[in-house]
């Protein structure tokens, strides 16, 4: 396997190698300032620390307005099963803050929480709290309000759950405990109805949903010896393979897939982006049916959409803006975590290594691009 992978610490690029701190904001500020080709250029601004909980990475609202970060509590952070199982979560806390210099952090869950995931209006927080005594509900969280609601829908091992559009449902994987396979859930708020996605194979396994704007879950699918990325619309269109994808069937494999991006799913829900573990690269692939395959540069392997045709891409030591595999343009050296372009703005939301190991530092970049 070439080079490093995903670790369980979400991203190993930024766990005690690369520049240091210093060296990575230097020039951080307001001025403008050119990156490695005359059509792009960026300004960067220190949006100060966060938690960095050694598990999940921090999510964005899709604004840009607001990050969500777990905190842990303790020496080691859990391991990966721990995402399902719920077990030594009881020091991980969400918190969530507003982008501004000096925004202040309010505590939202302050135990066993899990999944933080931002609807697509960027107005409520849905996240996976686990009780002491094994149990697990979904957290609702009003950005206005301020409130929580708690959802009790019948399932343990709840894993990545996704708001709807409309905000009236939503999407998440849930651990048979009996067969120990992730099948894929939709939970309508309004009557508190719980929709199965069908399955059509023994041995079949639901990963990942992400909502497109028209109400279908684009997600992945296992079965032995065969992995597809399906869409599918609740009680209206059955689960259909859209497109082959090469995901390891482990736990680990899927994980890491997919750890390092902020959405798999571009903007108008004709691509899927993943980490392919063993090209050790960031690949794009076409949910259209014509088998495009875009592979970005060797050690890829964080990143998120910029828009529907761009997509950025970090390596150990540099920042990328890529139209495809042969065009891109370098936008930073150093050691980044791309979390999120907030839409229609050209802003990105980076992380970094912070002061302490258990903490990222939170960089806001503005990108000017001529097309």
């Amino acid at each position: 396997m070439k080079g490093r992978i995903v670790s369980l610490l979400a991203l190993a690029v930024l766990a005690g190698c690369g520049p240091s701190k210093q060296e990575q904001l230097r020039n951080v500020g307001g001025t403008w300032g050119p990156a490695s080709v005359t059509h792009v250029r960026v300004q960067m601004q220190a949006l100060g620390e966060t938690p960095n909980n050694g598990l999940l990475l921090p999510a964005i609202s899709p604004d840009g307005r607001w990050i969500a970060s777990l905190q842990y509590r303790g020496d080691t952070p859990p391991a990966l099963d721990s995402l399902w199982t719920g077990k030594n979560l009881a020091g991980m806390s969400l918190h969530l803050r507003e982008l501004v210099e000096g925004g202040e952090s309010r505590v939202v869950c302050p135990s066993g929480a899990i999944w933080p995931a931002w609807s697509p209006d960027g107005k409520q927080l849905a996240y996976v709290v686990h009780t002491g005594d094994g149990h697990c509900s979904l957290g609702l969280y009003d950005i206005a309000a301020g409130k929580t609601r708690r959802l009790n829908v019948g399932r343990d091992g709840i894993m990545s759950p996704a708001i709807s559009p409309s905000g009236d449902a939503i999407a998440f994987a849930s651990r048979d405990q009996a067969h120990g396979q992730a099948r894929l859930f939709v939970l309508r708020l309004a009557d508190r109805k719980l929709i199965p996605c069908p399955s059509v194979r023994l041995g079949e396994s639901h990963h990942w949903p992400t909502w497109t704007s028209d109400g279908r879950i684009v997600f992945l699918r296992q079965s032995p010896g065969e992995s597809h990325i399906v869409h599918w619309k609740p009680e209206t269109l059955p689960p259909e393979p859209l497109v082959s994808i090469a995901v390891p069937e482990t736990t680990v494999g899927r994980f890491q897939s997919i750890a390092g991006l902020s959405c798999p799913l571009s903007p108008d829900a004709r691509r899927f982006a993943y980490y392919d573990i063993l090209c050790d690269r960031i690949v794009l692939l076409s949910l259209q049916g014509d088998e495009k395959r875009v592979e970005l540069k060797p050690g890829t392997r964080a990143g998120c959409w910029f828009d529907s045709s761009r997509f950025v891409a970090a390596t150990d030591s540099e920042l990328r803006l890529f139209a495809d595999s042969e065009n891109s343009a370098l936008l930073v050296r150093g050691s980044w975590l791309p979390r999120e372009c907030a839409r229609n703005t050209n802003q990105l939301i980076l992380c970094t290594r912070g002061a302490h190991r258990l903490e990222f530092h939170v960089i806001r970049m503005l990108v000017e691009t001529e097309r």
